[in-house]
């Protein structure tokens, strides 16, 4: 869902029968008769629009609302804010037509396949959508020997990954922290209470931020410190909005001027993790940088594998040179 939202939500012409005032189409004689006899101000017409309410939508929302009666549905659906942001825009534009009564009425009108050539991505959701909708197998095998599967964080892995390299760490003086989420364990206030105790509107208010991965400035007057955050996606196009936010808040908040995303890429021969990518805030309040952390794609085994990715790590452990 997030690919095919990526090229934008699908937009296509669609038939409406209406019945109003603001008639913008051929008038139906014999509706309008039937329904509007004696007149009433109404007016039967049929127009044809280009419109993000049509069957691909549709579809996509029956999916959203079957998988929510399930019992991990909500965490699907709401695992992270690029997940949260389809399912709100999907819901937006097919709020006002969506009704549970019309779902084989839409399985219908998607079992021919979308051929569209910009919304290739599509094709493939609308496929998923059908077989979660019918409640199909997907099978792999010509054997009728049950598939297993096995459903991981990966997000969460990448992270813990991440910490088994930068826990042995330091920049400067300092070492590496690593507040855990999860667990709710060091996590840095955001609210200095302590400012105007008398304030009974931040007495209670105990919200605190949870960077992935930071190390403080060695001294009050340096800025030698830095935050990372571990990104299990590609960033190789840019940074998405609200990691941004995020991030920047961040720094802000515990006065450290550099920050970094840290996600997997594929290799290439010039090594990424040389030449991060760098965003310059405006004022000269600060620095993002991105770094793109090889993951190595040829290797025959497991133990090639480790040796190549051993050798891949190592940036992790000076970072402040880049």
């Amino acid at each position: 869902m997030k690919r095919a939202l990526n090229q934008g939500l699908f937009k296509t012409y669609k038939t409406f029968e209406r019945n109003d005032s603001a008639v913008k189409g051929a008038i139906n004689v014999s509706r309008h008769i039937r329904q509007n006899v004696p007149f009433g101000g109404r007016v039967a017409y049929r127009s044809r629009e280009y419109t993000f309410d049509n069957h691909i939508t549709q579809l996509i929302r029956h999916t959203i609302e079957y998988i929510k009666t399930k019992p991990s549905g909500k965490s699907i659906l709401t695992q992270d804010s690029d997940i949260q942001k389809a399912v709100s825009q999907i819901n937006e534009v097919t709020n006002e037509t969506y009704s549970l009564q019309k779902r084989s009425k839409v399985i219908f009108e998607n079992l021919k396949p979308l051929n569209h050539p910009y919304y290739l991505d599509y094709n493939y959701l609308q496929q998923l959508c059908l077989m979660i909708l019918n409640n199909a197998n997907s099978q792999y095998s010509a054997s009728s020997s049950p598939i297993y599967g096995i459903l991981f964080d990966g997000a969460w892995l990448w992270e813990e990954y991440l910490w088994t390299i930068l826990k042995d760490a330091t920049l400067g003086s300092k070492k590496f922290e690593h507040p855990t989420n999860k667990n709710r364990k060091g996590g840095i206030r955001l609210f200095d209470n302590s400012l105007d105790p008398e304030d009974s509107s931040f007495k209670k208010c105990y919200r605190r931020i949870y960077p992935d991965f930071y190390c403080e400035n060695s001294r009050e007057d340096s800025n030698d410190g830095i935050i990372l955050d571990a990104k299990y996606k590609r960033l190789e196009n840019g940074l998405v909005r609200d990691d941004l936010y995020q991030i920047i808040s961040y720094m802000h908040t515990m006065k450290i001027p550099t920050g970094g995303f840290v996600y997997p890429q594929k290799e290439k021969e010039e090594l990424a993790e040389q030449n991060p990518k760098k965003y310059h805030l405006a004022n000269n309040t600060g620095i993002i940088k991105s770094f793109g952390f090889e993951v190595p794609q040829k290797c025959n085994n497991y133990n090639s594998f480790r040796e190549l990715i051993k050798a891949k790590e190592t940036f992790l452990t000076s970072i402040d040179k880049y």
